[in-house]
Parts: C-alpha cells; sequence; structure tokens
C-alpha cells in the first residue's frame, strides 16, 4: 500500500502484484509395458523392462519440471 500525504487529505492507493504462473508442462508420452502372469507371479521381457526405466526417467524429469515450477512461485 502506498501513503502519500500532501496538503490536504491522505492519498491511498493499493495494488495487487499477483505472481505470473507457467504453463504446466505436458505429460510424456510413456512407453507401453505388457505384463505377463506366471502362475501367481506378474512378469516382463526385456523389453517391458527396458519400457519401464524409460518410463521412471520420463517420470522424474516430468516432476523435476513441476519442482521447478513451484520453487519459481516462492
Amino acid at each position: 500500500m502506498l501513503l502519500m500525504v500532501g496538503c490536504g487529505s491522505p492519498i491511498v492507493k493499493t495494488e495487487y502484484i499477483k505472481p505470473t504462473i507457467p504453463e504446466l508442462p505436458a505429460p510424456p508420452d510413456y512407453y507401453e509395458v505388457t505384463w505377463q502372469k506366471v502362475g501367481e507371479l506378474y512378469c516382463v521381457d526385456g523389453r517391458g523392462a527396458k519400457g519401464i526405466l524409460k518410463n521412471w526417467e520420463l517420470s522424474k524429469d516430468y516432476v523435476a519440471q513441476h519442482q521447478q515450477i513451484f520453487e519459481g512461485l516462492r
């Protein structure tokens, strides 16, 4: 709030400053993972295991982008 005093009544001007919030990052395109049930266990083949690892890295990057936005708003 800005208060200015002159030769009469005081002039008061209230100005609100709002933060600019950047656009949220687009969610990543995840790799398809096919699970196979063997007895009571669920398994993936080598291709599925690579897909899981790639999806994990994509998720970590997606979360990091959100964290940067949140830090920028502090």
